[in-house]
């Protein structure tokens, strides 16, 4: 039984679900799902309404799951971002539980690790900091009562989290931040990547460009990919494209016109656009400001045979290794993104468009997106939730 924050839609979350959960029906398991939104037309999975991260657990919800719980005697109940402490004690009724950290959440009343006011990265433990910070930093609701309560929900789920059999975390950066938290022993696996993602035969040659994938968000970093280009000579500036939308969208379009840098809109793209826009390009370019809990679009760049260049934040350096299959900048240095992208794009002609040194990284790159096959990731999944 798979217990979901929701089934359908295009966040990480989900399209791992769409990758591992039809692969477990493959090898024979019945999958049961349910969720507390379940997109249209998506007739695998219920709807079970529970609370989202800020309000207190719903009672109904939790004697809901209990019922099914009762009523089909799963061998196993997976947990993938459910943030009701109430459920996810219910689930412990089952003979195994196992709980997926897909991101900060479960450790941070603010969900991202982000102060509000400064914008800086959060490396403390959840508890008493949360409320130095909450008037320091703006966290949570502020130096309001209503912020100690969210502290206690978010550690009563923190404490529900903590009695399951496993807890498997999206890299181990996630699973050391769960840890300073008191979420321990938690158990990095690899991302699952499907196989209609991998690029048959050798990549062909890039244009030049660098892409950008994700949603335009602040802390997405796309505004300062802009200024970082901006900073090159204007006869080496690099074109960018941009797939993904978001609510800064036009403020990264209006600095990009004010600095003189070239950007091709995509807009949201399903999973084919994104292939085929990060195939007519050269580099992509991770230039997310907040720790990433992994980075996923960044293997899916490697899975066509392309080099990522990325600051190195959150649990990028896990799968981007410096100088071999990419190359990693310290945080927010934006000259030294520039330059890093100079270099890969310019660095002598091998191909059409192409540096050596990018051609050099995305074979690179190419091989080492073999490790994110879902084959033998969900054997691994599998065991874990039958308790090997």
């Amino acid at each position: 039984m798979v217990l979901a924050e929701q089934i359908g839609g295009g966040g990480g979350m989900e399209r791992y679900l769409d990758i591992v959960a039809p692969a477990l029906g493959a090898r024979g398991d019945r999958v049961v799902m349910l969720a507390r939104s379940v997109g249209p037309q998506r007739s695998d999975a219920r709807a079970v309404p529970w609370s989202d991260e800020h309000d207190e657990p719903s009672v109904q919800a939790a004697a809901m799951v209990r019922a099914e719980i009762e009523s089909l005697e799963p061998d196993a109940v997976v947990l993938h971002n459910v943030l009701d402490a109430g459920v996810v004690a219910a689930a412990r009724r089952a003979s195994r539980m196992i709980y997926h950290l897909h991101d900060h959440r479960p450790t941070c009343p603010n969900g991202d690790r982000v102060y509000p006011r400064s914008g800086r990265r959060c490396s403390s433990p959840l508890g008493m900091s949360c409320l130095l910070h909450s008037a320091l930093d703006g966290c949570m609701y502020g130096p309001r009562t209503r912020s100690l309560g969210l502290l206690r929900r978010r550690e009563r789920l923190r404490d529900a989290i903590m009695t399951s059999d496993v807890v498997v975390a999206n890299s181990p950066f996630v699973a050391r931040r769960a840890a300073g938290s008191g979420i321990t022993g938690a158990l990095p696996v690899e991302l699952p990547l499907p196989d209609d993602a991998y690029v048959d035969g050798p990549p062909r040659a890039g244009d030049g460009t660098a892409i950008f994938v994700g949603r335009v968000e602040p802390q997405k970093g796309l505004r300062s990919l802009v200024r970082a280009i901006a900073l090159l000579p204007a006869g080496s500036r690099i074109p960018l494209r941009v797939v993904g939308d978001g609510p800064d969208l036009e403020g990264c379009v209006a600095e990009a016109a004010r600095r003189g840098v070239v950007l091709e809109l995509f807009g949201r793209c399903d999973a084919n656009g994104v292939r085929a826009a990060i195939d007519a390009s050269s580099v992509l370019v991770l230039p997310s400001l907040w720790d990433e809990p992994f980075g996923y679009v960044g293997i899916e760049a490697f899975a066509r045979g392309r080099p990522v260049c990325a600051y190195d934040v959150g649990g990028i350096s896990w799968w981007l290794r410096d100088g071999q299959n990419g190359i990693l900048v310290p945080p927010g240095d934006e000259r030294g993104l520039a330059g890093a992208l100079l270099a890969m794009l310019r660095d002598g002609p091998a191909e059409a468009g192409i540096g050596a040194a990018c051609a050099r990284l995305g074979v690179a790159a190419r091989g080492d997106a073999e490790a994110y096959r879902h084959g033998p990731i969900v054997d691994r999944l599998r065991a874990l939730y039958a308790g090997a």
